[in-house]
């Protein structure tokens, strides 16, 4: 469904090419999916090569190359505000995280999943947004009444408390 198989099979062929040892740095700038990583940087190219809303390039065309395929583009700053707005559980900035957030993403926008991207990740870079009610920003934010830190985790249900028990 999504572009991480293949993308693995080229990060791969792309660190076995490489002139040198398979040193830390070329691990970080070349992250294998089948790790767990999010692969937040090849994740943006590919939203830049795939989509064609007037800001990204959209070179790429083609049944093969839909938005519905991409995966949110994962870091620090998309992922606590997946998790304020409930759009992710996991802990941490991962590859499952990046799924379950476009998994969610794709109930609002099938087509173009990671169409909102840029917003959550603005929301998290300006620290506007920091998790705590107490803050004045949470009066005028606009995802205020959806977000989990202002209104609390939302309510296990009772099929939820008979599978941890």
């Amino acid at each position: 469904m999504d572009f991480v198989a293949p993308l693995g099979l080229f990060l791969r062929n792309l660190r076995e090419i490489s002139p040198g040892p398979d040193s830390r740095g070329l691990r970080f700038l070349l992250p294998s999916p089948s790790s767990g990583s999010a692969c937040k940087r090849q994740h943006l190219f590919l939203r830049w090569m795939v989509r064609t809303d007037g800001f990204d390039l959209g070179l790429w065309t083609g049944g093969r190359f839909s938005p519905a395929r991409l995966l949110l583009p994962m870091d620090t700053h998309v992922h606590r505000i997946s998790r304020y707005l409930g759009l992710t559980r996991r802990r941490s900035a991962d590859l499952a995280a990046s799924r379950e957030a476009t998994a969610a993403l794709r109930l609002l926008d099938p087509e173009d999943p990671v169409g909102y991207d840029w917003a959550l990740s603005r929301l998290g870079i300006l620290a506007e947004c920091t998790g705590s009610p107490a803050r004045r920003h949470c009066e005028r934010c606009a995802v205020a009444p959806v977000c989990r830190e202002r209104i609390g985790p939302p309510r296990r249900t009772a099929r939820e408390k008979v599978m941890t028990t």
